[in-house]
Order: structure tokens, then sequence, then C-alpha cells
């Protein structure tokens, strides 16, 4: 597949599947870098147009790198997104319970964020067959 611009398929109907206009697929990542934690969406009735759903970051935290994990829940409507500076893996409570957790519809755009904060690990968030999803938060006592 070629790119005549970073953002969309360069002759798509030569390259696309036939119903491509009409397909509801959608390719869902991220990004990180000193702004946020980008979630990035590409549906291929737009010829797979990128586009940012969401920037994820905290007020008041410096980093040269936000990291994180996405997962897209069941229906592909929503992505449940854990956050953190880059620096976070180098302390051990951060890693447990420093992350943010969003949830992005990818329709809208909105984002919702939840107030407590999470483990930053590889498991983590994890989404089924349905809209549910789930976070953790590793606590010591």
């Amino acid at each position: 597949m070629r790119l005549t611009s970073p953002d969309r398929v360069e002759s798509p109907d030569k390259v696309l599947s036939p119903g491509w206009r009409t397909s509801s697929e959608r390719v869902v990542t991220t990004s990180g870098d000193d702004v946020g934690f980008h979630v990035l969406v590409a549906d291929e009735h737009d010829a797979y147009r990128c586009r940012t759903a969401a920037t994820l970051r905290e007020p008041g935290l410096l980093t040269d790198q936000w990291i994180g994990q996405l997962r897209v829940t069941g229906s592909g409507r929503r992505a449940v997104v854990v956050y953190a500076p880059r620096q976070s893996i180098n302390r051990e409570e951060m890693m447990d319970r420093g992350a943010f957790a969003a949830a992005v519809d990818l329709g809208t755009d909105a984002v919702s964020r939840l107030r407590t904060r999470v483990t930053l690990a590889y498991y983590n968030p994890g989404c089924g067959k349905g809209e549910d999803a789930v976070v953790s938060r590793l606590e010591t006592s």
C-alpha cells in the first residue's frame, strides 16, 4: 500500500476491497510524545485517513514522552486507555498505582477520565466482547 500523503491510502479503489466506501473497518493505535498520549483512528471508508481522536495528558506534569496502552471495546465504539509520563516506569509506586485512565468515544472523540489512578502494566486495561472494560490498581500493604 503506497501513501501519497501520510494520512490516507493512495488510489483506494485499486488497493482496498471493493466495498471500502461503506466499510466499518477501523484501525486504532497510539503515539506518545512530550505533548501527550495520542489516540489515532483510521477508518477504511475514509481510505484510512488518520485522525487524532484524543490527546491525553495531565496538567502540570512535564515529560519528554507520554506512554501507555489502549484496548478497544467489543463494539469498536470506545477505546480504554491507561497512560502516564515515561519516567513513571522508574518508580514502583508510580507503576503500581500512578497511571491515569480514560475512555475515548471513537465517534465523538469525547473523553471520560477515571478519577482513580491505576497500574501501568502491559495487561491494563482489559476489554471483552461487549462495552465492559476493566482497569486494575496494585495495592501493597
